[in-house]
């Protein structure tokens, strides 16, 4: 008999192999109702999205990121500060904003805080990837440019969420100056008026776009430490 087989191993001395970690995180932000005071037919105060938000998930890898936005249901729910973030994440199956997490950090434990969750799963949209370019970049391009190239991955059928999603994709790019990739699929998905659809995908976006960089940023700023 083989001498290996009676050989046994201490467990102490084997390494665990840790998986790696990639953050996924959700997200939702409602359009400000001041943002679209610009369209005639909103004569009140109230949303005209009713409770539909902008919602979506960010993946934040070693050298990109990874964006999926669209129209979804939000949620705000009280969070109490003496529950762990895991017993958060699996009572309601979504990950808290890592803005929500850290600003926990530093509030007592029986403090709560409103988090804001996406409900459901919007339909994903067009993706597409923008990059940013190098310090010796010398093309025809090299100055004056502030929207940065990008290719499409995906296509699909809507000639308007492939523009969306390319500025999305170039401003994101530009800010955080690192490759992202966009799925957007805020041209459709709400009831307006056809002289208000043009104009809320846009907003809709730009709301999109500030919630995404402060969550990113909240992110790489908790890795740093």
């Amino acid at each position: 008999m083989n001498e290996l087989d009676h050989a046994s191993v201490d467990p102490s001395s084997v390494s665990k192999i840790e998986s790696p970690r990639v953050p996924l995180m959700s997200f939702a932000t409602k359009v400000p109702v001041s943002m679209l005071d610009s369209i005639d037919e909103i004569t009140t105060r109230e949303s005209p999205f009713g409770q539909r938000s902008v919602v979506g998930t960010i993946t934040l890898l070693q050298n990109c990121v990874i964006v999926w936005v669209g129209w979804g249901e939000s949620e705000e729910i009280l969070h109490d500060h003496d529950i762990s973030n895991l017993d958060l994440q699996s009572a309601l199956g979504q990950s808290p904003t890592v803005s929500s997490q850290q600003n926990n950090r530093n509030l007592p434990t029986n403090t709560k805080t409103r988090v804001s969750l996406g409900k459901g799963k919007p339909p994903q949209g067009q993706c597409t990837v923008a990059m940013p370019r190098t310090i010796a970049y010398k093309g025809a391009f090299a100055t004056g440019a502030k929207d940065l190239p990008c290719s499409q991955i995906i296509g699909g059928g809507s000639t308007d969420a492939q523009v969306l999603a390319s500025q999305m994709a170039s401003r994101l790019s530009a800010k955080l100056s690192m490759a992202i990739f966009v799925s957007c699929q805020l041209a459709n998905g709400i009831s307006a008026q056809s002289d208000q659809s043009s104009s809320v995908p846009p907003l809709a976006a730009a709301a999109a776009e500030k919630e995404i960089i402060k969550v990113i940023q909240s992110e790489l700023a908790v890795q740093i430490c």
